[in-house]
């Protein structure tokens, strides 16, 4: 049987229109012998294309389009398995969120503060409810890795979930590990979180076609990405885009039909996972072919570790942070608010206090605005907030301050009142030099 390698070659180059003694030349060239090179040019009056994938010969990487051409004659071949993989953790997790969603209705447990004990045993089973469903979704993924390793093998679904059931925890520890190495390079001014998550890209997939995990799994896919950064990197980029680009499309057809955008996203689902695991299964294994003949020597190891430790580090100390920022958030942000309040109220005191001077019997005045009743009202809206009124008013003036509820930015200026006056004034001011006997206004007088 002719070597796939040679025929895939063959093919490749016969369609690029060269002629076939220069095919055969290079290939001998290559160090590939001339029974062998003879016999794959017999068999090609009748081909009968492999699924397996082939590196380019003699050793050149394959390009992005190959590569996609060759995921979608995988999915093809392998379709209603890879479907059957992929929705069937999903029935799973729809069957279970409706479960308990009908317990929850059921229960008549009123979601509050007062009802954490009555809440414990529903919170209790979400929680397990969660834990089935993203384990349910490890499986798959590894599952569908199964189902793909060997394109040329017929591996049903229920086949696919047996081999791999044994590697579920090794593949959660390997994307334990990745994201402590990820997130503590991270913190690093980005980069270095870049560079690691390149290195480690191909770990999961050498946990299943080799067997390899942990670390080792890590540090077997830094040695096949080093010094092939731009494959690897053109390879992510053409599946960041046609995501983007399919992104785009379904956006489109939502516009145009919306009542279709639930089954574009199913659809696009069941396209864009197995196609895109594919793909980088066969970028995987081209990485692996080019470095057939280089001795493997893991290097980086206490790099890993130490980027490990440190997000592990990290994790928790951010967690933390959060943790003790947010009573200082939640409790200037209603202070903020209510002080919003009480400055739009003030508002209404201005307003009040002209409406009142120019209804007054006896002239242009303000005498007796601290007993008219829309005065009154606005000062009890005032103190249902927590804050007070107090004004000093005369024939001819007015001034009305509030009490400012305890605010980090009004207390670092050392102001506790806000105050509105007949000279159009509108501020923040010390309740105790301003709006007073002495100093009937909101600010000193010029």
């Amino acid at each position: 049987m002719p070597n796939q390698q040679l025929l895939d070659y063959i093919r490749q180059q016969a369609g690029k229109g060269v002629p076939a003694g220069d095919i055969k030349q290079a290939l001998l060239t290559a160090g590939w012998q001339e029974a062998d090179v003879d016999e794959a040019f017999a068999s090609m009056e009748n081909p009968e294309p492999a699924l397996a994938y082939a590196p380019a010969i003699p050793g050149k990487l394959p390009g992005s389009m190959e590569l996609f051409k060759r995921s979608w004659e995988i999915f093809k071949s392998k379709f209603w398995t890879l479907l059957g993989i992929i929705f069937l953790p999903a029935l799973i997790v729809i069957i279970s969120v409706a479960a308990f969603a009908a317990f929850f209705l059921a229960s008549n447990v009123t979601i509050g503060m007062d009802n954490l004990i009555d809440l414990l045993p529903i919170i209790l089973i979400g929680l397990f409810v969660f834990l089935i469903a993203a384990s349910v979704q490890f499986w798959s993924q590894i599952a569908l890795l199964y189902a793909i390793k060997d394109p040329d093998k017929k591996i049903g679904v229920k086949e696919a979930y047996r081999l791999s059931y044994p590697k579920i925890m090794p593949y959660w520890w390997i994307g334990f590990l990745q994201g402590l190495i990820i997130f503590g390079g991270l913190l690093f001014l980005i980069v270095p979180g870049f560079i690691f998550a390149v290195w480690l890209c191909l770990a999961t997939y050498i946990l299943v076609a080799e067997d390899i995990g942990g670390m080792n799994a890590l540090l077997k896919s830094k040695f096949y990405v080093q010094d092939r950064w731009g494959f690897v990197c053109g390879k992510l980029s053409f599946l960041i885009i046609l995501s983007f680009g399919l992104a785009i499309l379904i956006s489109i057809l939502t516009a145009i039909i919306p009542e279709a955008q639930n089954l574009t996203n199913i659809i696009v689902q069941a396209l864009m996972t197995p196609i895109a695991s594919i793909y980088l299964f066969l970028t995987y294994k081209a990485l692996k072919d080019s470095k057939a003949g280089v001795e493997y020597k893991p290097a980086g190891k206490g790099l890993l570790i130490a980027a490990a430790i440190f997000g592990l580090i990290a994790v928790p100390a951010f967690f933390l942070t959060v943790g003790l920022a947010i009573p200082s958030l939640t409790s200037v942000a209603p202070s903020a608010a209510r002080n919003a309040q009480v400055m739009s109220y003030m508002s209404m005191v201005k307003a009040t206090a002209m409406v009142y001077a120019n209804s007054n019997s006896a002239g242009y005045s303000y005498d007796g605005m601290d007993k008219d009743p829309e005065y009154l009202s606005v000062c009890e809206n005032l103190g249902s907030i927590g804050s007070s009124c107090s004004a000093q008013i005369e024939k001819s003036s007015y001034c009305v301050k509030a009490k400012l509820i305890k605010d980090s930015s009004f207390s670092a200026q050392g102001k506790d009142y806000w105050c509105v006056d007949s000279n159009g004034e509108e501020k923040a001011i010390n309740g105790g030099t301003y709006c007073t006997e002495a100093n009937p206004f909101c600010s000193l007088p010029e």
